[in-house]
Parts: C-alpha cells; structure tokens; sequence
C-alpha cells in the first residue's frame, strides 16, 4: 500500500515538474537567440507571416540598391549632356564670331579649327559615353530597373540619342549666321534630355525614401511577430522556476511521505 501510494505521489508531483523543466528550457532558448520563434512548432502561423515579412524585406532593400545605381546612371549621362551643351554653347558662340563681316579667311579658319575640334569632341563623348559598359546615347534600346520586391515594380527609360554638330560652315558671314538655327536646336534638345533625366532621377530619389520607409515599417511588423520580448520572457522565466522549485519540494515530500508513515507504525 505504502509503495503504490508512494508511486501515485510521484506521478502526480512529476507532471508539474516535468512542463516547468520544459518552460525554462523554452524561455532559455527564446532569451539566449532572441527570436521568439525558433521552431515551426512554437507559431506556426507566425512563422510564416514573418517569413513573407522578411523576403519583402530584402527584396525592397535590394531595389533600393538598384535605384542608387539608376541613379548614378543618370547623373553619368547627365554629366555627359552637360559637357556636350558647353561645347555646343562653345561653337555657337565661334559661330556668332564667324558671323561678322569684319574677319578675315585666317580668322575663319582659325575660328573654323576650334569648332571642328569641339564638334570631333561631342563626337567622342556620344560614341564612348556608357555606364558597366553599356552605350547611353547610341543603339541603347531603354533601361528596366526593379524598383520594389513584387513582380511588376519596374520603372523604364530610355536615354534620347544625340548627334553631335555638323555642317558648320565658316567659310562666310552669312554660313556662319545660318548655322545658328541648328545649334539652338541642338542645344534645345540637349536641354530637353537634361530635363528629362532630372526628373527621371528625382522619381527615382522619392521611391529610394518610399522603399527606406517601407522597409523600416516590415522590419518593426516582423519584430514584433518574430523577436523575443523579453520583459515577457524573463517574467515567465521566473515564474516558471518559482514553480519548478515547487514542484521539487512537493516531490520530495512525497518520497518521504512512506518513510514517515511507516515510522508512525513502528
């Protein structure tokens, strides 16, 4: 009788025991990784809002990083423009200086060299203008960038193709007159695609802010579902040792309960 009651205590005393033992190991684990979630067990549910939460996550954070790189597209073929509408403003104004009656042939000609060079330089600058080796103003189809962490987060495009001058004629008053009207067109559409690729790059700028904002929010949403709140846990941490201890002195009340009945009956 002495030993079956002896077993019964133990049974009963060890139950308790046994989900105290289980609470500090949990609560341990929860403190020692800080993720609240360390098995699929612990929230399923959770668990799998936070994983979505996270690969939005790095997702949005690598657009961001694309669209720094889409901007420093921009500002590459921006800088290029900017050099070409100088040296276009340049021979514009050689041209206005051809332009008057008063020069002589060496004077033209003289005039004509440094506007031939500035025209070979434009050249140069529209052929070998590129960004990782790829061409900005000559056979460029248009650029895609991914500027979120879902399909269809895409902004597109293309840089305006540009020639640089010719048919520039030095060689009277009046040829050097009439070629103002092409360069005030070229520099107009130099000053158009500079426009353009500013607006392209303060578009790109906002959504840089709106991906930082966004990503910000998913991280603070998916630290609360997933991290560990450790006031929490350091409170159950307590409290389950409060009642492990407990359940260990009601167990060794009960292995002693036999020894002290039989000395009663002795």
């Amino acid at each position: 009788m002495n030993s079956i009651t002896s077993v019964n205590s133990n049974a009963v005393s060890g139950v308790p025991l046994q989900r105290a033992n289980t609470g500090i190991t949990q609560s341990l684990e929860k403190l020692s990784s800080g993720s609240r979630i360390n098995r699929a067990a612990d929230d399923a549910a959770g668990l799998q809002i936070a994983s979505q939460l996270a690969s939005q996550i790095l997702g949005s954070d690598r657009a961001r990083a694309n669209l720094n790189d889409a901007v420093s597209l921009v500002q590459t073929a921006e800088g290029a423009l900017g050099q070409l509408q100088s040296n276009v403003g340049r021979i514009r104004e050689l041209s206005v200086a051809a332009a008057n009656s008063t020069l002589s042939a060496q004077d033209r000609q003289a005039l004509a060299a440094e506007a031939e060079q500035l025209a070979q330089s434009n050249d140069d600058i529209v052929r070998t203008a590129e960004f990782n080796g790829q061409p900005l103003f000559q056979g460029n189809s248009g650029f895609n960038f991914q500027t979120g962490p879902n399909a269809g987060d895409q902004i597109s495009f293309s840089l305006p193709n540009q020639s640089a001058s010719s048919g520039l004629d030095f060689s009277s008053a009046a040829a050097a007159s009439a070629s103002l009207t092409s360069l005030d067109q070229t520099l107009s559409s130099i000053a158009d695609s500079r426009a353009q690729l500013g607006a392209v790059s303060s578009r790109f700028s906002a959504q840089i802010n709106a991906l930082q904002t966004s990503s910000e929010n998913l991280a603070a949403s998916r630290s609360r579902i997933a991290d560990t709140d450790y006031a929490s846990a350091t409170s159950q941490l307590v409290q389950q040792q409060i009642s492990q201890q407990a359940a260990l002195a009601v167990q060794t009340q009960a292995n002693a309960l036999p020894s002290v009945t039989l000395s009663l009956l002795r």
